[in-house]
């Protein structure tokens, strides 16, 4: 097996952390304290985390020497999905209706079929239809030049985020566009190209700290939450992965043993944190804006990494259970 590589590893266990501080917040506000300004600070600044994560995907599944077997990698998606999605749907009818009814369970599955479960696990159907188009775009980044490469990236970087960002900030509308609309694949090769092209740490560096001002500074005006193709988040998660690509030499100092034991375990993490936030907000009913914001957001932040990880830890020892969070 191919030795992993512990600054990805780190940029994995970041991002994940990220993802939790996402949801905590977002949860939060909705129930609490829609429209809060600090809300939308940590929303925007935590959006870098979904681009992150297709860009290490990117890194891993385009590697030449590496045999993508799609039927393979669906099945290691599909069935965390079945095992969570459907559970998490009736979870969430539970919590409106107040009772467990076959209406209920009926109403979970169409749910589910509709991609209409906990709203973190959009990410699991949306790695299904990306992991449709990785053998195809494999046998194009296998052979393509670097002009090529930056070119296509160019192309999809102007029509997937810029124009995104301009239509919705900007009252203006561009009648070209392009058959698939979402970043997704476009993150998931920039990616791959950053990985095999690297910049310098200094720049990468450079670039990182512009664009946390450029996210800052853009919220601050536009006052408005943003999405994963907004132009900030997007360059932020592209600084980011370039930086950490950057510093593989430093992080090969790290303690290796505890990297890999959380980074392992962040798949399962992010299935299972959903069921922590909510349990905190909706169980036991509590309002983070009742205290001072940033230490109620970063408690319930901390206990949902934590309990997630041990969580996680623990279901992994269960033979049958361990193969749904293997990925």
């Amino acid at each position: 097996m191919k030795k992993k590589k512990l600054n990805y590893e780190l940029l994995r266990i970041l991002a994940c952390v990220a993802v939790i501080f996402h949801h905590v917040a977002n949860q939060a506000a909705l129930l609490y304290g829609n429209g809060d300004i600090k809300y939308l600070y940590l929303n925007n600044l935590t959006c870098f985390a979904v681009p992150v994560f297709l860009m290490i995907t990117g890194f891993i599944q385009l590697q030449p020497e590496r045999k993508f077997n799609l039927l393979k990698a669906e099945k290691k998606i599909v069935i965390p999905l079945l095992s969570f999605g459907i559970v998490f749907a009736l979870m969430e009818t539970v919590f409106t209706d107040r009772t467990v009814s076959l209406k209920g369970i009926g109403t979970a599955l169409l749910n589910f079929i509709q991609g209409d479960t906990w709203t973190h696990m959009w990410y699991l159907y949306m790695l299904i239809g990306l992991y449709v188009f990785i053998p195809v775009v494999k046998a194009y980044t296998d052979r393509v030049s670097k002009r090529a490469f930056l070119s296509l990236l160019a192309i999809l970087f102007f029509f997937q985020v810029l124009l995104p960002t301009l239509e919705d900030h900007v009252d203006f509308s561009f009648g070209v566009y392009l058959p698939v609309k979402l970043p997704y694949l476009f993150y998931c090769l920039v990616g791959y190209y950053l990985s095999k092209y690297p910049l310098s740490a200094r720049l990468s560096a450079a670039l990182s700290a512009g664009s946390l001002v450029l996210l800052l500074g853009w919220t601050a005006v536009e006052k408005d939450g943003f999405h994963y193709y907004t132009l900030p988040v997007a360059l932020l998660g592209i600084s980011l992965f370039a930086l950490f690509t950057s510093i593989e030499n430093v992080c090969s100092g790290l303690n290796e043993k505890a990297l890999l034991f959380v980074s392992d375990k962040t798949f399962g993490i992010y299935i299972v944190h959903m069921v922590i936030i909510n349990i905190v907000y909706k169980v036991l009913h509590f309002n983070p804006y009742r205290f001072f914001l940033p230490l109620g957001w970063l408690g319930v932040g901390a206990v949902t990494f934590i309990v997630s990880l041990l969580g996680v830890w623990i279901l992994r020892k269960i033979p049958i259970v361990n193969k749904i969070f293997s990925v």
